[in-house]
């Protein structure tokens, strides 16, 4: 989205093995139709288009992290949002917790989590 033709991904591969790759490239298409696309080239350049937008209608951009949110009574105790977390914001006591002092709202925890408990909102 933001305008890259490459890009890099190695947590789902690191968490479910390489096939996950294939899996990845197959469910692109209905991915993007799903969310109103026809193609990768309509999604390329959308986050600058969208800053550019709000910076034309006097709203900034979002440039400090933004904690991700969790749905206590949703979640399964699971872990592996801990797990994924690298600034080791994401904790597990029964439930998930969100430290909102080490989270650097990058949404990996809302992406691992199997039951959506988790939700990195945005402006």
């Amino acid at each position: 989205m933001a305008g890259a033709t490459l890009v890099g991904v190695c947590t789902a591969g690191h968490r479910n093995g390489p096939a996950r790759y294939a899996t990845i490239i197959a469910e692109l298409p209905a991915l993007l139709e799903g969310l109103g696309y026809r193609s990768l080239e309509e999604v390329r350049g959308l986050a600058l288009r969208r800053i550019r937008e709000r910076r034309e209608k006097g709203r900034a951009a979002v440039t400090i992290p933004v904690p991700a949110a969790v749905e206590r009574e949703v979640c399964n105790g699971c872990g592996r949002c801990q797990e994924a977390c690298a600034y080791g914001a994401a904790k597990v006591d029964g439930k998930a917790a969100i430290d909102a002092q080490a989270c650097i709202g990058c949404g990996l925890c809302a992406s691992v989590c199997p039951v959506q408990a988790i939700r990195q909102p945005y402006y």
